[in-house]
């Protein structure tokens, strides 16, 4: 994550970098800075589909389900990936 800080801090506007450091940081199972990452991407992203569902993935680990049904559906909705709609439960 090093490496990405520098990065961040050379182009804070580089989403790619923080998208990286986000999966890192949910990788490593630091769930608030990768929570706070993945908002950061949505903010200049909005549309970014796997951000959706990753921050949902987040907020599942976290025990915020409602938090957590909202993004796994946005990122369904944004995209069809089959992976997205399992996670969204719109069959449910």
């Amino acid at each position: 994550m090093k490496l990405l800080d520098g990065v961040i801090a050379a182009h804070p506007e580089n989403t790619a970098a923080r998208l990286l450091r986000a999966r890192a940081f949910f990788a490593a199972a630091q769930l608030r800075p990768a929570e706070l990452e993945f908002s950061i991407v949505l903010e200049r992203e909005p549309d970014n589909a796997f951000a959706h569902f990753a921050l949902a993935r987040t907020y599942e680990r976290q025990n915020r389900p409602d938090q957590a049904k909202r993004h796994f559906r946005l990122a369904a909705a944004l995209d069809p990936n089959p992976r997205f709609l399992k996670a969204a439960g719109f069959d449910s």
